[in-house]
Protein backbone atom coordinates (compact mmCIF):
# COMPACT_ATOMS: atom_id res chain seq x y z
CA UNK A 1 0.00 0.00 0.00
CA UNK A 2 1.54 3.41 -0.78
CA UNK A 3 0.83 6.43 0.43
CA UNK A 4 0.81 9.95 -1.47
CA UNK A 5 -0.54 13.31 -0.86
CA UNK A 6 0.21 16.42 -2.40
CA UNK A 7 0.87 19.82 -0.54
CA UNK A 8 0.51 23.43 -2.93
CA UNK A 9 2.63 25.88 -2.19
CA UNK A 10 1.57 29.12 -1.42
CA UNK A 11 3.76 32.19 -3.15
CA UNK A 12 2.65 35.45 -1.61
CA UNK A 13 4.14 38.42 -3.82
CA UNK A 14 6.29 36.10 -6.00
CA UNK A 15 8.30 36.77 -3.04
CA UNK A 16 7.58 34.55 0.09
CA UNK A 17 6.96 31.18 -0.09
CA UNK A 18 4.15 30.07 2.89
CA UNK A 19 5.36 27.26 5.70
CA UNK A 20 2.53 25.04 5.75
CA UNK A 21 2.05 24.96 9.38
CA UNK A 22 -1.05 26.97 10.55
CA UNK A 23 -0.87 30.29 10.83
CA UNK A 24 -1.50 32.46 14.16
CA UNK A 25 -5.03 33.87 14.23
CA UNK A 26 -5.72 37.24 14.74
CA UNK A 27 -7.94 40.05 14.64
CA UNK A 28 -7.53 41.50 11.46
CA UNK A 29 -5.23 38.51 9.71
CA UNK A 30 -3.02 35.52 9.82
CA UNK A 31 0.29 35.35 10.48
CA UNK A 32 2.28 32.70 8.60
CA UNK A 33 6.27 31.41 9.17
CA UNK A 34 7.52 32.01 6.03
CA UNK A 35 10.18 32.07 3.61
CA UNK A 36 11.75 35.81 1.59
CA UNK A 37 13.26 34.62 -1.29
CA UNK A 38 14.65 38.42 -1.67
CA UNK A 39 16.67 37.35 1.36
CA UNK A 40 17.94 34.49 0.94
CA UNK A 41 15.26 32.26 2.12
CA UNK A 42 15.43 34.14 5.39
CA UNK A 43 12.50 33.22 7.54
CA UNK A 44 9.86 36.09 8.16
CA UNK A 45 6.54 36.46 9.74
CA UNK A 46 4.02 36.91 7.02
CA UNK A 47 0.68 38.76 8.16
CA UNK A 48 -2.31 38.66 5.76
CA UNK A 49 -4.77 40.81 6.43
CA UNK A 50 -8.27 38.95 6.03
CA UNK A 51 -11.14 40.76 4.42
CA UNK A 52 -13.64 38.15 5.85
CA UNK A 53 -13.47 39.35 9.01
CA UNK A 54 -14.09 42.81 8.17
CA UNK A 55 -14.91 45.10 5.54
CA UNK A 56 -12.21 46.47 2.48
CA UNK A 57 -12.38 49.95 3.82
CA UNK A 58 -11.81 48.96 7.49
CA UNK A 59 -9.21 46.60 6.29
CA UNK A 60 -6.92 48.76 4.12
CA UNK A 61 -6.82 51.29 7.59
CA UNK A 62 -5.90 48.85 9.46
CA UNK A 63 -3.04 47.56 7.30
CA UNK A 64 -1.89 51.25 6.26
CA UNK A 65 -1.73 52.56 9.87
CA UNK A 66 -0.23 49.31 11.56
CA UNK A 67 2.66 49.51 8.32
CA UNK A 68 2.84 53.28 8.97
CA UNK A 69 3.63 52.69 12.63
CA UNK A 70 6.18 50.02 12.14
CA UNK A 71 8.03 51.88 9.37
CA UNK A 72 8.13 55.04 12.09
CA UNK A 73 9.31 53.17 14.75
CA UNK A 74 12.05 51.10 15.56
CA UNK A 75 12.81 49.44 19.14
CA UNK A 76 14.91 46.48 20.42
CA UNK A 77 11.34 44.79 22.08
CA UNK A 78 9.58 45.50 18.51
CA UNK A 79 9.51 43.82 15.57
CA UNK A 80 10.91 44.94 12.87
CA UNK A 81 9.10 45.46 9.42
CA UNK A 82 10.98 44.22 6.57
CA UNK A 83 8.16 44.84 3.35
CA UNK A 84 4.45 45.18 3.22
CA UNK A 85 2.33 45.40 0.00
CA UNK A 86 -0.56 43.75 -1.55
CA UNK A 87 -0.52 40.30 -3.34
CA UNK A 88 -3.07 40.73 -6.49
CA UNK A 89 -3.41 37.19 -7.32
CA UNK A 90 -5.21 36.81 -3.37
CA UNK A 91 -6.45 40.37 -3.26
CA UNK A 92 -4.51 40.54 0.12
CA UNK A 93 -2.52 42.89 1.63
CA UNK A 94 0.54 41.74 4.17
CA UNK A 95 3.62 43.01 5.98
CA UNK A 96 6.61 40.78 6.65
CA UNK A 97 7.80 41.00 9.88
CA UNK A 98 11.00 39.76 11.68
CA UNK A 99 10.53 36.17 12.60
CA UNK A 100 10.75 35.60 16.37
CA UNK A 101 11.70 31.54 17.13
CA UNK A 102 9.64 31.79 20.26
CA UNK A 103 6.20 33.13 21.37
CA UNK A 104 5.77 35.97 23.33
CA UNK A 105 4.54 34.35 26.83
CA UNK A 106 8.27 31.82 26.51
CA UNK A 107 10.22 35.14 25.87
CA UNK A 108 8.87 36.83 28.66
CA UNK A 109 9.35 33.91 30.50
CA UNK A 110 12.87 33.42 29.51
CA UNK A 111 13.81 37.06 30.54
CA UNK A 112 12.42 36.69 33.77
CA UNK A 113 15.22 33.24 34.40
CA UNK A 114 17.91 35.81 32.84
CA UNK A 115 17.05 38.47 34.98
CA UNK A 116 17.09 36.21 38.06
CA UNK A 117 20.37 34.30 37.14
CA UNK A 118 21.91 38.09 36.43
CA UNK A 119 21.40 39.05 39.98
CA UNK A 120 22.19 35.62 41.21
CA UNK A 121 25.93 35.85 40.20
CA UNK A 122 27.99 35.29 42.92
CA UNK A 123 26.43 34.09 45.37
CA UNK A 124 25.69 30.40 46.40
CA UNK A 125 23.27 28.80 47.78
CA UNK A 126 22.49 29.81 51.61
CA UNK A 127 24.63 32.47 51.40
CA UNK A 128 24.34 36.42 50.94
CA UNK A 129 26.07 37.95 48.22
CA UNK A 130 29.50 38.65 48.47
CA UNK A 131 29.08 42.56 48.78
CA UNK A 132 26.84 41.94 51.80
CA UNK A 133 29.59 39.90 53.66
CA UNK A 134 29.92 41.51 56.62
CA UNK A 135 34.07 41.90 57.73
CA UNK A 136 35.08 41.08 61.17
Amino acid sequence: MSISFTMSVQVIDNRFVLDPAPPRVGGTGHVFRARDHQRDGATVALKLYDGAAIDDELRLECYRRERSALQAFTHPHVVRLLAGGHDGARGQHYLALEWLQEDLVTHLRGQGASQARRESRGRRPGRAPAREVRQT
